[in-house]
């Protein structure tokens, strides 16, 4: 069923219909969670969909985003704790990309 190493049955009869990839995905460069996240929702490369990092710092508004509450709790680097911090990261303003989600919802 299209490998020699993988059975993916499902995926191989969804390649029969048009889609195949045959190199896989590759990874945006910084390899970092939400910007691999976002790359492959959007199709979009860090450039142009806007995420740049799991963490990052608006200097205009002097304010530090991340992107995650896990990120809080183990990233070593950032011991601020700062209440809000997710919720801000969250805002719309940071994802210039649409999510593929959306785009079939049209």
């Amino acid at each position: 069923m299209g490998s020699s190493v993988f059975q993916v049955p499902h995926i191989y009869n969804w390649s029969l219909g048009g889609a195949l990839f045959v190199n896989g995905v590759r990874s945006q460069y910084v390899s970092f969670t939400a910007t691999n996240h976002m790359a492959i929702a959007t199709g979009l490369y860090t450039q142009s969909h806007g995420i740049v990092s799991n963490r990052f710092f608006d200097y205009s508004e002097g304010k530090l985003y991340v992107t995650s509450p896990n990120h809080l709790r183990y990233d070593y680097w950032n011991y601020s704790l700062t209440p809000g911090i997710i919720k801000e990261s969250l805002h719309e303003k940071w994802y210039r990309g649409e999510p593929i989600w959306l785009t079939n919802e049209r």
